[in-house]
């Protein structure tokens, strides 16, 4: 047998095992004041369940595809298992590690796209993988518009401009 079973017991009672790893046969002998003695066993039966992981990006088993220099949340859960690791395949971001059997963590911003990987372990030493890939969408490329309210004028004029962009994150002018 495993867990805590043994040693001298009442004539009758109940007493836990401790946790079971795998199939256990329990005996136990008793005695009368004739010195008769009388033995009985038991066989407990465990089933070993197998360990499971799933991990998503923003709830999706993916791929799905962020825009740049943005991040995703990841989320997984796990049953059976005593301990996870996460590891990614892109540069960019900050998922990995030692993680918990369960939870929910940010990617960092990427830059790039990553498939990101979590292994997670049951007691019993079985390994479980589940991966996500996060694709990054391309930089869009900034476009600008300038314009004037009148292009030929006569003597000193203060002409006004204007522009518009899109895509970008600061305009400097010259000229």
């Amino acid at each position: 047998g495993s867990g805590t079973w043994g040693g001298t017991l009442a004539t009758s009672g109940a007493q836990g095992t401790g946790n079971l790893t795998g199939a256990s046969t329990f005996t136990i002998s008793c005695q009368n004041s004739n010195g008769t003695v009388v033995t009985d066993s038991v066989t407990v039966n465990v089933s070993n369940l197998s360990p499971t992981v799933d991990l998503k990006a923003d709830d999706s088993n993916g791929p799905v595809t962020v825009p740049y220099g943005t991040a995703s949340m990841l989320s997984w859960s796990s049953a059976n298992t005593s301990f996870c690791s996460g590891s990614r395949s892109g540069s960019s971001g900050t998922w990995g590690g030692t993680l918990s059997t369960s939870g929910a963590q940010g990617t960092g911003n990427l830059t790039s796209s990553n498939t990101f990987t979590i292994s997670c372990q049951s007691p019993s030493g079985v390994v479980v993988t589940d991966s996500v890939t996060v694709n990054v969408a391309s930089t869009p490329a900034p476009a600008v518009n300038l314009s004037a309210d009148s292009t030929t004028h006569t003597g000193v004029y203060n002409e006004m401009l204007g522009w518009s962009s899109t895509n970008a994150d600061s305009c400097t002018a010259s000229g």
